[in-house]
């Protein structure tokens, strides 16, 4: 019976947090959405003649993209995985308290390397993501100057570019891998440093604990270094996927154009009165 409540519980608590992550992303969405069309149809024709053609299609293209689909789902696995985590460092310690000498020292050790992580990788996410943007406005000077580009045979040429560009691209995405391998190094070792502690304070304390008890605990700090491994990624990639947000509130800042506002029961030519933003 009480099994059956605890799963139920679980259960419950799982759905309730899904449901509003998930909500809440389509609404964050839909606002920025319309929060950025807004900005740029306001925007006078200045700002079209020297902002290229490939930062507004990656706006409302990849920055988009991130912000339906990949921020909400990270999110929910972020918070899956700290839900894990927390049951098992209280399952460990429960089993064999001793452990609990050491994990403020792995935790002092795991805040450290995330942030050096968090931040570096931040850092490549924004490269990343400027240098993606002269892709797009030179695929769109293609499409657009195709006949012209085909009438002086200067195809070899822009497809040199190209490469070039995606290259540069390539510089600022390699490094990003290169560091989460460095992350999973690092977190492998906390992991791991748990699972001997936890192994080698059971062995201590033996003759006061089951082999029930100390084979749970075990098993269980087998678990954290995988859920530790997600929790640190979730929670780096959601600080490194929210740059996504700040580009797009990049333009509300901008200068915008007067609007036109009508006053008045109908919007007759009379009644029609320009104000100032």
């Amino acid at each position: 019976m009480v099994l059956t409540f605890h799963c139920y519980l679980v259960g419950v608590a799982v759905f309730g947090y899904s449901l509003s992550v998930s909500i809440g992303g389509i609404m964050a969405s839909r606002y920025l959405h319309q929060s950025l069309l807004y900005d740029v149809l306001r925007s006078p024709m200045s700002f079209f003649e020297k902002t290229p053609s490939g930062n507004l299609v990656n706006r409302f293209a990849k920055e988009m993209d991130t912000i339906d689909s990949v921020i909400p789902s990270i999110i929910k696995m972020f918070m899956g995985s700290l839900f894990n985590v927390v049951g098992s460092c209280l399952i460990i310690l429960f089993a064999t308290p001793l452990v609990a000498i050491i994990i403020p020292f792995l935790g002092v050790l795991y805040f450290f390397v995330q942030r050096f992580y968090v931040a570096t990788s931040r850092q490549l996410k924004r490269l990343e993501s400027v240098s993606r943007s002269p892709i797009y406005t030179h695929f769109n000077e293609t499409l657009l100057g195709n006949s012209v580009i085909r009438a002086f045979g200067e195809q070899e040429r822009f497809i040199q570019e190209s490469d070039q560009r995606v290259d540069h691209n390539q510089k600022a995405y390699y490094p990003s891998i290169v560091a989460n391998r460095w992350l999973a190094i690092r977190l492998e070792f906390v992991g791991n440093c748990i699972v001997s502690f936890a192994a080698l304070f059971a062995v201590i304390a033996r003759e006061s604990l089951s082999p029930g008890i100390m084979g749970l605990s075990i098993s269980y700090a087998l678990q954290l270094t995988a859920s530790l491994t997600w929790l640190v990624r979730m929670s780096s990639d959601v600080e490194t996927n929210i740059v996504a947000v700040e580009k797009v509130k990049e333009y509300s800042s901008t200068e915008k154009e007067v609007h036109n506002t009508f006053l008045g029961p109908k919007p007759f030519p009379e009644r029609l009165i320009i104000l100032e933003c």
